[in-house]
């Protein structure tokens, strides 16, 4: 119990520091008639451990607590109520933040004023996140009596902002704004933002702005219900709710409220003021009881009163910032830079800006500003994420920072460079951490960008997509997808796949527009010759060999000659490098773990075997990885070699996968069962991942790098998707060795 002592010298428990419960009902309870004349400053109730309210006046038996105030108090996490007042009269609660509270639908509110709890006042708050209303001063039995609620914030709570069930109180000031959420549980059903219920009389709502309560169809922005008497509705600002004004009450008096665009300076960042062009300014009637606004301005600050929360200074400077930049920039082609943007507010009110930017070739870039919109004084950083092929030169880059109609610009040269080239590498090596990504079936949508998205992310130089392109017959429109997200002359080879067949050829078709790729990049005065792309063979994507920086890759359609493994052995005999690839988009039944049937022959496969080259294919909509194979006909694993994630290629024995998740859609396992890590069959397959696994598969791509840890013959194999951050589904190392003899 605290002692009765006067207002001045008040009482003041654990002032300025957060005090630390156990577990209880309250983390406060006063209820005593000697509780009077109390000041609460500064406490921290933390209501996670507790069972009840986070803070409850009221009386007991031994009469009713009274003359309690409470100031710059936090009450969070309380299972009810945040702060809960019942028959104890003459408090104040100033500067309080109640946020979090409550579990009960239609119940718990940051702060419940209820029966006979006369003459509170609620000033100067913030309150948020609260399960039910923000602020409730109310009773059915004895509703609160002459209580003043005025310059609070309420918002996201589970239902409303301020609901009175009162009398003769009045509540002004007030910035109420996004009520009604999910959490409340009450979407089903309307809410009002400021309510004004049917007990009530003499309630007088002044200069509130009340906006987005628009959960629910019929929500309202301000409601007067039937059975309240007597209402005054004045000054009001309703706006962007369902509906924004609703009055069912007994002689209700309505009088000047503004329901139209009131032209916030920005509401989509809660910031309420008005616009010099706001239909609010100088609109409003004399209200003596509300001699300032919500900041504290004087009213009114015009002819006459503006309608809301806020008056507009009629004497304000406008608005007005100065934008500056860091000055002369360079980025390395295909790579990224950032570049801080500073404003500062020169005068008026700070309003948000808005930043774009131009000068760079769209298709070449991809620009971002965090954040995306901020106050003045503030910094922005602009990011540029340039492409592999962007023109090397020197552009002028202007930043235009927008507010309402105002904009500013600053402009400052950007010059992109050629990277250098790789030097001249030992004959058959691959760079060091030289990493190539491996796709397959991947259609033109947001999942295939999201895959094309990741591969620059992690870095990748070479793309080897093993068929099937985009299920649409739209080489260009595939290749523009590329080339917006990976450049015009991003490394990228492909094998026709039996999607493709149809706009293979031709002028505009897929091989075209490969060979034009590679084209691109090889006339690149960046390129030097032993840099280039170099591609043999009869028909590119059907029966070639290309090399590209020590890699060689064969890509093949084993559906259109009869005689490609001949091809394969030849090229794999005569190669010089150190890691091999084949690939091609068809499987054989029993070298993937889906429906496809065999369509592609075991020679294939076996020649790649022999030859010490990475079976690369796709066509089932899934990714798995065998272990070292000694055969790939009779799925027998590599005694020598037999570990699932330690890998090696030489002659006689390789390891083949499918990498078919690019985009377009996920299959099941149906061989190989179970599910999990040892499979079936013989025990051949190290990773598998498709839609039947814990969690389902998501889109994503194979990355191998080659020429790790200083070692040319050795790489490292990881498959990441597509989610937020990327998920590792499967790392693996491998160990090469072309010129072994065979097992």
């Amino acid at each position: 119990m605290l002692p009765s002592i006067a207002w001045g010298q008040p009482r003041t428990p654990g002032r300025g520091r957060p005090c630390r419960w156990r577990p209880a009902a309250r983390c406060l309870l006063i209820a005593a008639a000697g509780s009077q004349y109390a000041l609460i400053n500064g406490l921290v109730c933390n209501g996670i451990n507790i069972s009840s309210e986070g803070i409850k006046i009221t009386d007991s038996s031994y009469g009713v607590a009274s003359f309690i105030r409470l100031q710059d108090v936090e009450i969070k996490n309380a299972k009810h109520h945040g702060i809960a007042v019942t028959r104890s009269t003459d408090n104040e609660f100033i500067r309080i933040t109640a946020h979090d509270n409550g579990t009960t639908d239609d119940t718990d509110n940051g702060i419940y004023i209820g029966e006979a709890s006369h003459r509170t006042l609620i000033a100067d708050s913030t309150f948020y996140n609260n399960h039910a209303a923000g602020i409730q001063v109310y009773s059915t039995t004895t509703p609160p009596d002459g209580c003043i609620v005025r310059n609070n914030r309420s918002y996201t709570n589970g239902t409303s902002g301020l609901v009175l069930s009162a009398t003769n109180t009045l509540a002004y000031n007030n910035v109420i704004y996004n009520n009604h959420t999910a959490a409340g549980n009450l979407l089903g059903s309307a809410r009002s933002g400021l309510k004004v219920s049917g007990s009530s009389t003499g309630v007088k709502l002044y200069n509130n702005t009340v906006y987005g309560q628009k959960a629910n169809s019929s929500d309202k922005g301000i409601e007067v219900s039937s059975g309240a008497a007597n209402t005054e509705v004045k000054d009001n600002i309703a706006y962007n709710n369902a509906q924004n004004l609703s009055n069912s009450g007994t002689n209700t008096l309505l009088a000047n409220n503004l329901t139209t665009d009131p032209k916030f300076i920005d509401a989509s960042n809660t910031n309420f003021h008005l616009q010099s062009t706001s239909p609010a300014i100088d609109a409003g009637a004399t209200l003596v009881n509300v001699p300032t606004d919500y900041d504290g301005n004087p009213r009114p600050q015009g002819a006459v009163y503006d309608i809301g929360a806020y008056e507009f200074g009629s004497g304000a400077a406008a608005f007005a910032f100065a934008f500056s930049n860091g000055g002369n920039q360079a980025v390395t082609r295909g790579a990224s830079v950032s570049i801080p943007l500073t404003t500062t507010l020169v005068s008026g009110t700070a309003q948000a800006l808005a930043f774009t930017a131009a000068g760079l070739p769209s298709s070449e870039v991809i620009t971002s500003f965090a954040p995306a919109s901020c106050l003045p004084p503030c910094t922005t950083t602009l990011t540029l994420s340039t492409s592999a092929s962007i023109p090397v030169g020197t552009y002028t880059l202007t930043v235009a920072g927008t507010a309402g109609s105002g904009s500013k610009t600053t402009s400052f040269p950007v010059t992109v460079n050629a990277p250098v080239p790789p030097p001249p590498l030992p004959p058959g090596e691959t760079p060091a951490n030289f990493t190539v990504a491996f796709i397959g079936d991947q259609d033109i949508n947001s999942n295939s960008g999201a895959v094309l998205l990741l591969i620059k992310n992690k870095g990748a130089q070479l793309v080897i997509h093993s068929g099937d392109v985009d299920y649409h017959n739209e080489p260009t429109a595939f290749d523009n997808m590329v080339t917006n997200i990976l450049g015009s002359e991003f490394p990228y080879l492909i094998v026709q796949g039996n999607h493709d067949i149809t706009a293979w050829g031709g002028p505009t078709g897929y091989q075209a527009l490969l060979q034009a790729r590679i084209d691109r990049y090889n006339t690149d005065p960046a390129t030097p010759a032993y840099d280039r792309i170099i591609c043999t063979g009869p028909a590119l994507g059907l029966k070639s060999a290309c090399t590209y920086r020590g890699l060689r890759v064969l890509l093949i359609d084993p559906t259109a000659f009869t005689d490609e493994d001949l091809y394969i052995r030849q090229e794999l005999a005569t190669s010089t490098a150190i890691w091999n690839v084949c690939s091609w988009h068809y499987n054989q039944t029993a070298m993937q773990v889906g429906g496809q049937t065999d369509l592609v022959g075991w020679a294939d496969y076996e020649e790649c075997r022999k030859g010490g080259a990475i079976i690369a294919t796709a066509h089932q909509h899934s990714y798995a990885r065998t272990r070292t194979l000694s055969n790939t006909q009779t799925q027998s694993v590599d005694v020598a070699w037999p570990d699932a994630n330690t890998l090696r290629v030489v002659p006689g024995s390789t390891f083949v996968f499918h990498s078919g998740i690019g985009g377009t859609n996920i299959g099941s396992q149906t061989r190989c069962l179970p599910t999990t890590f040892p499979y079936g069959c013989n025990g051949e397959w190290a990773k598998i991942y498709t839609s039947s696994q814990t969690p389902p598969a998501q889109f994503g791509a194979l990355f191998i790098t080659f020429n790790v840890d200083g070692d040319p013959k050795k790489a490292r194999g990881e498959f990441f998707n597509i989610t937020n951050p990327p998920t590792l589904v499967d790392s693996f190392t491998i160990t090469a060795d072309p010129f072994a003899s065979p097992p």
